[in-house]
């Protein structure tokens, strides 16, 4: 693999909760699906992407898979949320959705992983009393789906955070998991607690990063890994059972979309714009990757899909791995050509940055990630980085660079004074050129000489100045 890259998808398109699953010889991607400048979560239908097994950089719009439409109890203003699919006993496709409403788990099924799946039902008990959140078996919400010999379970789950008058006791429990009969949809055996919410993990190792919700689970070399989104919101932490319905151990956090954690970094310092994460395990071979997602606009309502490699240790275990620009190859991008601002990984204002929430919104003079031309038909659209004010920094890991004599252009635009100071280090004391812009109308390009540099490196662009400037892409030549 070469010259992958975050967002792994292109620009324009907007699926966060993605569950990596891997299918004859093709990666299918199974998400929600966001807007560019969304108001709320998970507007649109769900539609899938696929790539090549070998070859991670060439992804495939597969196309709208499931309407919200096709559910038989649509209702206007109600949208669907985190998805996940697998192969069933029977070789059919089992597509596990949940609506706004967070009321069922319902289940869509087709012929093929990325063809349009029909209405199958809703889980349900033997008796044929649908699983709901009255229930007193937790909140429904992002399904998870694991099915193999040993069985089919579905996990699923919600924490509140604190005690809200009329919400049941299951509602802080955490994650839950049941055992499917064949159908995959009839309840086997009853849900049963995975992963404590925060009211339920005070004195256990899950305190501090205790269950919120996005379950997603593999079975990797006999041990059964729930990867979740904790109470930080920010971080996909991870529990390992023998069992597939538990008992779950507490063993870390894999990814944070703003490196919180990594190294002990705080959340003040955190290298990107924080808000709620979803992602799970993609596994090709000896090889394992972590899917996860990130915010631009500034909002939490218009998230994009990334993924980094990790490693697998003797034990079992995963250590955190950084969030890059270059993704899952693991491998840097070659300090040749010309790579799009909005493949950043690391963006901080002057202020720093914002964890986003239904409470928190953006605000000057924070910088975002923007898409100009967008419409309801077009896809040909251009993703940058808008607003950068002074002392705003955005950065990409890695490049590889050679030694050799070359320049380097930004294209940029806006109404300011100042200039681009480009570091190879977060501290900004290794500058490798100055580069003077004046304000333009329309996308400007400004080239000058580097500095020689040799090796892995990451590369920091600073505003100094007064206005507002975007970014659209750098080159390296």
């Amino acid at each position: 693999m070469e010259q992958t890259r975050n967002p792994y998808l292109p620009g324009w398109e907007y699926i966060p909760d993605g569950e990596p699953k891997f299918f004859g010889d093709r990666v299918y991607v199974y998400g929600s699906h966001d807007e560019a400048e969304g108001e709320r979560y998970c507007t649109g239908d769900y539609v899938c992407w696929s790539a090549p097994a070998d070859d991670l950089t060439n992804w495939t719009f597969e196309g709208v898979i499931f309407k919200k439409s096709d559910d038989p109890n649509y209702e206007t203003e109600v949208d669907l949320l985190a998805p996940d699919a697998i192969c069933g006993p029977d070789g059919r496709y089992y597509l596990y959705y949940f609506t706004s409403k967070m009321d069922k788990l319902g289940v869509a099924v087709c012929a093929t992983p990325a063809g349009h799946y029909e209405y199958y039902g809703d889980v349900c008990f033997s008796d044929g009393r649908i699983l709901t959140s009255e229930s007193g078996y937790g909140l429904m919400f992002d399904p998870a789906i694991y099915s193999a010999e040993e069985g089919n379970f579905l996990y699923y789950g919600f924490a509140l955070q604190k005690r809200k008058e009329g919400f049941p006791e299951a509602a802080y429990k955490g994650g839950f998991v049941v055992q499917l009969e064949n159908d995959m949809k009839t309840i086997k055996t009853l849900p049963v607690a995975t992963v404590p919410g925060k009211l339920q993990s005070v004195g256990t190792p899950y305190e501090g990063h205790a269950f919120l919700e996005a379950s997603s689970i593999r079975k990797i070399k006999n041990k059964y890994y729930l990867v979740y989104s904790s109470e930080q919101g920010h971080e996909l932490c991870y529990a390992l059972a023998e069992n597939p319905m538990g008992p779950f151990s507490y063993q870390g956090t894999i990814v944070s979309n703003g490196d919180v954690g990594l190294a002990g970094r705080m959340e003040k310092d955190a290298v990107n714009y924080l808000g709620n994460n979803h992602g799970g395990i993609l596994i090709i071979e000896d090889k394992y990757y972590i899917f996860y997602h990130r915010h631009t606009y500034g909002t939490q309502y218009s998230r994009q899909g990334c993924a980094e490699k990790i490693e697998l240790k003797e034990d079992g275990t995963i250590s955190q791995v950084e969030i890059t620009s270059s993704g899952m190859s693991g491998k840097p991008w070659k300090a040749a050509g010309e790579y799009s601002a909005h493949l950043l990984c690391y963006l901080r204002s002057k202020e720093g940055i914002l964890h986003y929430s239904s409470s928190v919104k953006w605000k000057e003079p924070h910088p975002y990630i923007a898409l100009e031309g967008r419409n309801k038909v077009s896809t040909v659209q251009n993703s940058y980085l808008h607003n950068m004010q002074d002392g705003a920094v955005c950065g990409f890991k890695y490049l590889q660079f050679t030694g050799e004599e070359q320049e380097i252009a930004v294209t940029y635009r806006g109404e300011f004074t100042g200039k681009i100071l480009v570091y190879t280090e977060e501290s900004r004391e290794n500058q490798i050129v100055e580069i003077q812009i004046s304000p333009a109308k329309d996308w400007h390009r400004k080239e000058e000489k580097l500095k020689q540099i040799c090796g892995k490196c990451e590369l920091y662009f600073e505003f100094c100045g007064e206005g507002s400037c975007d970014f659209d892409s750098f080159y390296i030549r």
